[in-house]
């Protein structure tokens, strides 16, 4: 502002010429901000929505995954169940001392 105020005491018509350089600069750089912020907010969208499409795939992975181990499981449950009896009924040497 210094130099505005002393081109105005020696010229009053380049005290124009630099007012509207840095108004059109400023502007200019608004502009450029705007712009930029526009992209970002388009980025972020971009991205908001990527990461939208990898949450439903991860609860889908999860699900999956969930009922995967809820029929091993299930298996599991089964297996032990009729084991004791066919280690009794076909001997140890069938299936081992697992039990």
């Amino acid at each position: 502002m210094n130099l505005a105020a002393s081109e105005t005491e020696t010229c009053g018509n380049h005290f124009h010429s630099v007012q509207a350089t840095t108004f059109s600069e400023k502007l200019n750089k608004a502009l450029r901000m705007k712009a930029g912020l526009q992209t970002r907010s388009i980025q972020l969208r971009a991205t908001n929505k990527k990461l939208q499409r990898h949450k439903k795939r991860c609860i889908c992975v999860n699900i999956s995954m969930y009922h995967i181990c809820l029929q091993l499981l299930y298996y599991l449950n089964e297996l032990l169940y009729f084991l004791p009896a066919a280690n009794q009924l076909y001997g140890h040497h069938t299936f081992g001392n697992l039990i």
